[in-house]
């Protein structure tokens, strides 16, 4: 993602649930932040190549489309939804992820109850 966009901010990475009054694995226990026990798979990002993301804008049409070529088929990314005050939003389409409704402060991605491995990775 560096490569591609030069910085991201991750503000949630594999945790137990933010315990910030809205997001606990309490009122929440089917989040990917909370399962599976033990080896959560989820990740927030609010900074997309130096620019803020809400999850209803450009960068995350950008980002989202990257991110398709090389999750397994079942992730999902939680968008925010019309009816949250966040307004319209379209995602592009994609063959490995489907959209979610959640909080436009961020874009939520997670693997979903695939285990299937990250596809076409090489290292350099």
């Amino acid at each position: 993602m560096i490569r591609n966009y030069g910085s991201v901010q991750v503000s949630d990475l594999n945790r137990h649930c933010a315990n910030d009054g809205v997001a606990t694995c309490a009122s929440n226990p089917t989040s990917r932040h909370c399962t599976p026990a033990g080896a959560p798979n989820a990740m927030d990002l609010t900074w997309i190549g130096g620019g803020r993301t809400r999850g209803n804008d450009v960068s995350t049409n950008v980002l989202l489309p990257f991110l398709d070529s090389f999750m397994p088929s079942g992730s999902r990314a939680g968008q925010a939804a019309g009816s949250d005050g966040c307004g319209a939003y379209w995602m592009p389409p994609l063959a490995n992820i489907s959209r979610f409704a959640d909080y436009c402060t961020h874009i939520h991605v997670d693997f979903g109850s695939t285990t299937a491995a990250l596809r076409g990775l090489t290292t350099r």
